[in-house]
This record gives structure tokens, sequence and C-alpha cells, in this order.
């Protein structure tokens, strides 16, 4: 993840403490020293672990759950949910679920603006501002570069405050 993205959380994330966040789609995990600031206890949920023990984050993690981030059942105590590069390999059928399972609990997303054809990265939806700010998304633009922007536009973050306690 860039370090452009990794201070958006963060400043995204400010001021805010949950009890149990589940970070969906977890990658090689490393969102996971600036997630574990802000909450009790880490969840990860990723169909392949690989990545993530092989970077070393899994350690910061208190439990990882090897499954696919649309068959997970999200545990009804939990009160935040990341998804952080994630959504655009879903089709948009099945990210629109995901965002229906995640609820009214807080949620943080970041996805890419555009997709560069031809690209290898398994992008299959491209999420506009529009689409997540009609599903109740705060959201900033930022930029990560001007090679990444070549390709994959600006990023976006998507915030969705929730209203669970």
């Amino acid at each position: 993840m860039e370090p452009q993205t990794l201070r958006q959380v963060e400043k995204a994330l400010k001021g805010k403490h949950f009890r149990i966040l589940v970070d969906l789609g977890i990658g090689f995990g490393e969102v996971a020293p600036v997630l574990k600031k802000h909450c009790d206890y880490l969840i990860g949920v990723d169909k392949d672990l690989e990545r993530v023990l092989l970077s070393g984050y899994n350690i910061l993690y208190d439990q990882l759950v090897k499954e696919d981030v649309r068959t997970y059942i999200i545990p009804f105590e939990a009160d935040a949910v990341s998804l952080f590069d994630l959504i655009e390999h879903l089709n948009l059928n099945e990210g629109l679920d995901l965002l229906k399972k995640i609820g009214s609990r807080f949620c943080i997303l970041t996805t890419p603006s555009k997709f560069y054809q031809g690209a290898l990265n398994g992008h299959i939806s491209l999420w506009s501002v529009e689409d997540l700010d009609s599903l109740g998304f705060k959201i900033v633009q930022f930029s990560v570069g001007f090679f990444r922007e070549l390709l994959y536009g600006w990023k976006i973050i998507g915030v969705r405050e929730g209203g669970r306690l």
C-alpha cells in the first residue's frame, strides 16, 4: 500500500476507536499497524493468507480467517469494517452485497478512480465518487504518484460512519 494511502487512512481514523474491526481482503496486511491503533481486536480475512504470513504483519492481527470475503459472515459484535483496494476485485453485485452485509457498521474503503486497460490487476468493477456518495460514503480523492495515476487515476478513500454503538 502506498504511503499516501496509509496517511489518508490514519487521517480518516483520527479520534476513532472500535472494539472489533474486521479487515476484509488483507493482502500483505500493511495497513494493520494503522488499524491496530484504532481497535481493541483486529480480525483479518482473506482467501489467501500466504502474503500476510510472508510480510510478517500477521502478528498484528488478533485473528486471521482464511475465507473468501464474499462468504465470510461478519461477527455481529464487529463495529467497524475496512476494505482497502478490494471492492474493485468484485463484480458490481458482489460489491453491493458486501456493502449491504456490512450494514450500519463504520466502514472505510479505498479504490482506484480508473482502470488501465490491459493491467493484470484483477480489477473487474469501477466505483466512482458518485457511486460511493450515493451509498452514504464521504469521499476524499488523493494522488498516489504520477505513474500510478496514469494506470489507476487518483485514489478514492470512502468513509461511512454507521450508526451502531
